[in-house]
């Protein structure tokens, strides 16, 4: 027994995938901008400096988290 799908559907579903896998690069690129941005701070900054800078809301608070500054 055989499923079969329409065309229409098909195409649907490889346009679905499509934008997935768009959002999921972007989001992989912009994780790793922030993650080269903290390293870029933690090789000015020593962790104590860079966890003032967090807390003063001078760095992007996710940023500080994803990062491990806390």
């Amino acid at each position: 027994m055989e499923i079969k799908t329409s065309p229409m559907k098909k195409y649907l579903l490889k346009t679905f995938l499509l934008i997935a896998l768009l959002f999921l690069a972007t989001g992989c690129l912009f994780f790793l901008i922030g993650y080269q941005e903290l390293k870029s701070l933690e090789n000015e900054y020593t962790k104590e400096e860079l966890f003032k800078l967090c807390s003063e809301g001078k760095v992007d608070m996710y940023d500080c988290v994803k990062g491990g500054a806390w």
